[in-house]
């Protein structure tokens, strides 16, 4: 998957995460989907704990 897609899918799941209580899981869910690697989850959860 190229950067581009997968910066689209996290800003997506950031969206989803923004509105979601639990925040664990559906973290869980799109990196699985995405593909997304350890850091990228990480930055992932930051901009959802920042926003």
């Amino acid at each position: 998957m190229n950067w581009r897609r997968r910066t689209v899918c996290a800003h997506q799941a950031a969206l989803v995460l923004s509105f979601s209580i639990q925040l664990d899981a559906v973290v869980k869910i799109y990196a699985d989907a995405c593909q997304l690697s350890d850091t990228d989850v990480m930055v992932l959860v930051e901009i959802c704990d920042y926003n």
